[in-house]
Parts: structure tokens; C-alpha cells; sequence
């Protein structure tokens, strides 16, 4: 699968000065290009604009001519051409409605040595295509291969490492002003890296509101939450089981209205809302799709006053927190304030009581137990506005 990634140059060296992906063949010893027999035959086609992108590529990786680059991805394909088909078949075929592979109005035509036609030929017999669809499956197959490094070598041919690559372009442009495709792709770079981090930034935010919860409460809604997941899903699956013929959206819409108890309407209207704004930031850049974002998930007047709010009673909180601990610390440390402490440690952890045979709360003259170790000790905590003096 194709991965957005693929597009620039992830090696430590160089990727800082010389941010995108080249991938370059070294071809001159394909049995393609070392052929002299006479290119007779032909083979016609007709192409999309990306397919004929997809050729443009091929040809600058192969670093040969064009009609040099289509026989070697004819060449390697008929070598593997099930696991093309299997990967690829679907791009290539006749009325495919795959992005960037309908509309193929531009025809195209390879010539080639008749040998090399029959083995074509041949392949595509044995996969029941045509021979057009067999020709436009050798190219699209090698470009995405070449492009998803899941080819990275050919016959006779091995791929120049990215680091070489890249200071080869260094030596063949210095002293040359800036490249304005570099500079575009570092910016496409930097905007998709910052929308990465805002998108982090979102997770982060909310795991944090998460934390301000007491533990043991995070523990409860960790486990409603996944016994809700679990109910949903099973409820989901004997609905697939039982109408297999149900739509994607019906489904959705099904599934919103068990999930948030709404009616049909509101449902399909949510589900409808999705797909569109799908849709919309798909064909975003990553810097229009941040800028949608934060502008979606700005907080209102109302949330950033409760925000800072709850931030100036956060501070205070704190300040008075360390100002009783520091209290506390003065005082005398006793047996009885080590009992005290380790209950409200398990306590905030949801474990049970550590000393169930003692009094609970603990009386203030309760004898010390014979066996007690008397390295533990701790300071006697001075109660709170409102609380008891020991733990449930």
C-alpha cells in the first residue's frame, strides 16, 4: 500500500538538505538495454494522466528512454506477473474505477522486438487479459513498486542508494539559487509534520483532562467504556449477519442510532456530515487541513474562561498543597500517622485496606501493636476541610 512517506527522504544523512524520495536504477546491464533486436512489433493502449505520470517516472528511476522503460517493467512483470495481477489487476483493468485510472482518453502506442511481444502475448493469455490491460499492468505495477520500495531491484539492475542520490544532486546544483521544487516540498513537508503534531497535541489534551480524575474513577470509566465496545461490536456483527446486504451507510446510520439513542434522521444527517467533510479534507493540503482543524476544535469564550478558570483554582490548589505538606513534615512522625498513610496510598490506587485488623478509624489512644516495626513511622496528617479522619 502506498504510503504518503514514500514521498520524501528519510535517511538520518540527508534528509534535512534533500528532503524527497528519488529512487534511481542503474539499467545498463538489463537484458532490455543490452538487447539489439529490431523493435517490429507494437503494442496500443490507451492511458490516464497518471498513468502516463506513472510512465514519466518509471523512465527518470530506469534513467533510460521511455520506450526502454516500459519493455523493462514488461520485462520484470511477465517474470512475477501473477502477484502483479493479484496487486495490480485492479487498476489496469478495462473500466476500472480506481482514482487516477479512469478516464483514459489519451492512446499510447510501445513498439518492441516480436519476441519480446509473444512473451507478452503468452502472460496475458494465461491470465485472461488483454494485451492493453497486460501493458498498463507492467507500468503501473512498476511504479508503485518502485514507489512503496517494495522493488527495489530489477534484472541485472540495483538501486543507488538514497545518501547517493542525494549528494549527487548536491554536487550536480551547487552554486545553483534554490530549487523552487525543493522548496516546496520542504513546505509540504514542515505542513504535514505540523499537522502531525497538532493532531498529537489533540491526544495529548485529552489524556490530560483524563488525569485530573481520581484514579479509581478512571478505572471504572476505562471499564464502562470497554464493556461498551465489546456490546457494540457484537451488537454490529449479528447486524452484518443478518441484513449482509446492508449499505456502508446504513449501516453507519444504524450503528449512531444504537450508539447515541437518536432517531433515523439526526443519524443519517451525522453519517452524511462525516463522508462530506471526508471528502473535503482529502483533498486538502496538509497545511489547509490544520488550519480546518484548529479552527474546528477552537475552543469557544465561554471554554476558554471555564479553562482558565479551572487553570487559576489549579495553581491555587497546588500552592496550598505544598504549603500543608511542608506543615506536615514538621510534625511529630508516629506509628499512627504511618497507618494513616499507607491506607490513603491504596486507597487512591483502589487496593484494599493494608491493616484490616486495626481499628478503622484508628482511636487516638490505641495502643501500639507488640509486633510493630518501629521504622515505620510517618507524620500524623492534619484533616482537610470535610474529610474523616481515616479511609472506607
Amino acid at each position: 500500500m502506498s504510503s504518503n512517506r514514500n514521498r520524501f527522504n528519510t535517511s538520518k544523512k540527508t534528509k534535512d538538505w534533500f528532503p524527497f524520495a528519488k529512487y534511481l536504477f542503474i539499467t545498463d546491464k538489463h537484458p532490455v538495454r543490452q538487447s539489439d533486436e529490431k523493435c517490429s512489433s507494437s503494442i496500443e493502449a490507451p492511458f490516464s494522466q497518471q498513468e502516463l505520470e506513472q510512465i514519466k517516472g518509471i523512465t527518470n528511476s530506469l534513467q533510460c528512454e521511455t520506450r526502454d522503460a516500459v519493455r523493462i517493467a514488461l520485462f520484470e512483470v511477465v517474470k512475477d506477473a501473477e502477484a502483479a495481477y493479484e496487486k495490480t489487476y485492479d487498476k489496469a483493468k478495462a473500466g476500472s474505477t480506481v482514482k487516477g485510472h479512469e478516464g483514459r482518453n489519451q492512446r499510447k502506442r510501445l513498439h518492441l522486438p516480436k519476441a519480446e511481444k509473444d512473451a507478452v502475448e503468452q502472460a496475458a493469455t494465461t491470465l485472461k487479459i488483454s494485451i492493453k490491460e497486460f501493458l498498463r499492468l507492467a507500468v503501473i505495477w512498476l511504479a508503485d513498486g518502485i514507489k512503496e520500495e517494495s522493488i527495489t531491484r530489477l534484472t541485472n539492475s540495483r538501486r543507488i542508494g538514497k545518501d547517493a542520490v542525494a549528494r549527487q544532486w548536491s554536487k550536480e546544483n551547487q552554486g545553483k539559487p534554490p530549487s523552487e521544487q525543493v522548496a516546496k516540498l520542504k513546505e509540504a513537508q514542515q505542513d504535514a509534520q505540523e499537522l502531525i503534531d497538532y493532531l498529537k497535541q489533540l491526544q495529548r489534551d485529552g489524556r490530560y483532562e483524563r488525569s485530573q480524575n481520581p484514579y479509581v474513577v478512571n478505572q471504572q470509566l476505562d471499564a464502562e467504556e470497554a464493556e461498551a465496545l465489546l456490546e457494540q461490536d457484537s451488537w454490529a456483527d449479528k447486524l452484518l449477519q443478518n441484513e449482509p446486504e446492508l449499505s456502508d451507510t446504513e449501516f453507519l446510520i444504524r450503528c449512531k442510532m444504537r450508539e447515541f439513542g437518536i432517531d433515523y434522521e439526526l443519524a443519517k444527517w451525522w453519517v452524511e456530515d462525516d463522508f462530506q467533510e471526508f471528502e473535503m479534507m482529502a483533498k486538502m493540503t496538509s497545511k489547509e487541513r490544520l488550519e480546518y482543524l484548529k479552527k474546528k476544535h477552537a475552543p469557544s469564550e465561554a471554554e476558554l474562561e471555564a479553562s482558565k478558570r479551572s487553570r487559576e483554582a489549579r495553581i491555587k490548589h497546588e500552592k496550598e498543597l505544598q504549603e500543608y505538606l511542608a506543615r506536615q513534615e514538621m510534625l511529630p512522625k508516629t506509628w499512627r500517622g504511618y497507618v494513616q498513610q499507607r491506607r490513603l496510598e491504596m486507597r487512591m490506587i483502589g487496593r484494599p485496606n493494608p491493616y484490616p485488623n486495626l481499628p478503622n478509624p484508628l482511636p487516638k489512644d490505641y495502643p501500639k501493636p507488640n509486633d510493630w516495626d518501629d521504622s515505620h513511622v510517618a507524620s500524623e496528617r492534619q484533616l482537610l476541610d470535610g474529610e474523616t479522619q481515616d479511609y472506607d
